[in-house]
């Protein structure tokens, strides 16, 4: 079975011809794989921490630092693959590609490990996430707020 581009992919990136073409989608399931363990670390993180004092009010912060450090990486990687691509032309001539390849193709498996990460809700994992600070107010009743106004008006 002959695929349309795949002598001009061999020729680029001579590393992975042949039968060594199964390490890339191992090497993608991989990195998808860590960066995803490493997001639900930080949506676990909150649960490990004390709740009162400084690490009780940033708790908050965990699920969506993850994500922010996860997504600088994968921005890092395939910026990488752009931002070296002449110095790499000039250094290694046609083989330039496969200096980086690895590299442009991990910062694609942790972009998509962040949409995946998205349908899991990460309050699941902490149950007392809607009794902290600011989602309190989501769940506090109404008439919490307004039967203190209604007595002090009698």
């Amino acid at each position: 079975m002959k695929i349309k581009g795949g002598d001009k992919f061999r020729e680029k990136i001579p590393m992975l011809s042949g039968k060594k073409i199964i390490f890339l989608p191992l090497y993608v399931i991989f990195v998808l794989t860590i960066s995803i363990i490493i997001q639900f670390y930080f949506d676990l993180l909150p649960t490990i921490l004390p709740s009162e004092g400084i690490l009780g009010s940033t708790r908050l912060i965990f699920p969506i630092l993850g994500v922010i450090l996860i997504g600088s990486l994968a921005i890092f990687l395939v910026y990488q693959m752009w931002y070296f691509r002449d110095l790499l032309k000039t250094k290694h001539g046609a083989l330039s590609y496969q200096r980086v390849f690895l590299a442009g193709f991990g910062g694609v498996a942790v972009i998509f490990s962040i949409a995946i990460h998205n349908f899991i809700p990460f309050y699941l994992w902490d149950l007392g996430f809607w009794s902290q600070l600011p989602f309190r107010l989501f769940i506090t009743p109404l008439t919490y707020y307004i039967t203190p106004i209604s007595l002090a008006l009698e």
